[in-house]
């Protein structure tokens, strides 16, 4: 596994970028960085279990390993999952994907402004990919504010 970080900063509270970011219509609007009809199942808490999928693609089933509001969210993922949510562990692909992991990091710079810093654990396979789809959905979420 590889690590890879992005970050931005908006000009808000940690709160209201968390409300923000994690709001179920709100997540559609940037996620869409992605793939346009990306979106999330689930209960944003820990020992949750997540959907990160497109509908008509699939996805990723999830674990939310840490959620402390207003400072991070850790987030493991662990099968990889079809438009009809059949979960596959067991494929190269899948092998590669099960383990990635995500932490978002929001630090507040006491003027105003929060720095979103989200830290990915993952396949070499896959650091292109997801280095294109974090900087457009971090520029889509930026335009939120």
């Amino acid at each position: 596994m590889i690590e890879q970080q992005y970050s931005i900063t908006v000009p808000a509270s940690a709160e209201h970028l968390w409300q923000t970011m994690l709001d179920e219509d709100n997540y559609r609007k940037w996620i869409r960085g992605f793939s346009p009809n990306s979106c999330y199942i689930g209960k944003w808490a820990e020992g949750e279990t997540m959907y990160f999928l497109d509908p008509a693609m699939g996805g990723t089933r999830a674990l939310i390993e840490k959620f402390d509001p207003y400072r991070e969210i850790r987030v493991r993922h662990i099968a990889v999952v079809d438009p009809s949510r059949n979960e596959d562990t067991e494929s190269d692909m899948a092998r590669k994907w099960c383990g990635t992991t995500e932490h978002y990091e929001f630090v507040e710079d006491g003027e105003g402004a929060t720095t979103l810093t989200v830290h990915m654990h993952v396949d070499p396979e896959f650091e292109s990919m997801l280095r294109d789809g974090w900087h457009k959905s971090l520029q889509l979420l930026r335009e939120l504010f």
